[in-house]
């Protein structure tokens, strides 16, 4: 079976180096960990400010790109400066993205942000928040279930209106449906996990959607498909795959496509 990743890269333009990977894991493990504290302390509203420093190289830039000015070059002395240019251009291209977080194997929190027209970086970082602390499956992280947490993220290409369901890949793709105002998305790995058909990834994804599971037949039923690159601590070893707290250099530290959700 051929890499899922090389045939995302073949739909966003590259895979993600190691070094990508690994800024994008040490990010979420920051956001991971300040989530659970900022909820614990009742100061939700001061996270965004203090994972702000986290920012790569060059977001401020693409952010506000007609904003002239002589200072300092964006992000020089954060802590993405020392990433290599190639690093820092993958982390600010626009890609959807979810977080899912394991304690001991078993799900913990899988969030995810669908808004393709934001940088990666930035909807890691918002993914790995709400898979802490907003996904309706489970309560909030606490600090104290931080460093037992395990971190994976999946990349994902564009996703695709379908018009007939036997396009659908359960072993390539993962799927979206959506129907009676409901929706509900599953990431490809799910169903290689489970050892799904392509049957029974659509009848879940519709019972994920609190929809019946032959919901995706009905006329009026709208289905996606994208694909994913997955990656997660487990790919690094010992303190390196941890991180601490977050540093993104590895250290210890402190219309009608779905827009978002859980997965």
């Amino acid at each position: 079976m051929d890499d899922p990743s090389t045939r995302v890269a073949e739909t966003t333009g590259s895979t993600l180096r190691p070094d990508t990977r690994h800024w994008l894991l040490a990010l979420a493990r920051a956001a991971v960990g300040g989530a659970a504290e900022a909820y614990r302390d009742g100061r939700l509203q001061e996270l965004e400010e203090r994972l702000a420093a986290y920012a790569p190289p060059g977001a401020e830039a693409r952010r506000e790109a007609d904003r002239a000015t002589d200072s300092e070059a964006p992000g020089a002395g954060q802590p993405a400066a020392g990433l290599p240019e190639r690093a820092s251009q993958q982390l600010v291209r626009p890609a959807a993205a979810f977080v899912t977080l394991t304690t001991a194997g078993e799900l913990r929190g899988c969030m995810g942000r669908l808004d393709a027209e934001r940088p990666l970086w930035e909807n890691v970082r918002d993914a790995a928040i709400a898979a802490a602390i907003g996904d309706p499956r489970f309560p909030p992280l606490t600090p104290e279930e931080v460093p037992g947490v395990r971190i994976e993220i999946s990349i994902l290409s564009p996703l695709t209106e379908i018009a007939d369901a036997a396009e659908f890949d359960a072993e390539r793709h993962g799927i979206v449906v959506e129907a009676a105002g409901r929706r509900a998305l599953l990431l490809p790995k799910v169903a290689r996990e489970q050892g799904w058909d392509e049957a029974s990834t659509l009848a879940a994804v519709c019972r994920k959607a609190g929809l019946p599971p032959d919901a995706w037949r009905w006329p009026e039923a709208r289905l996606w498909v994208f694909e994913a690159e997955d990656f997660g601590e487990a790919e690094w070893s010992g303190a390196d795959a941890a991180g601490g707290a977050g540093h993104p250099d590895g250290h210890s530290g402190g219309g009608g496509r779905p827009s978002g959700g859980e997965a």
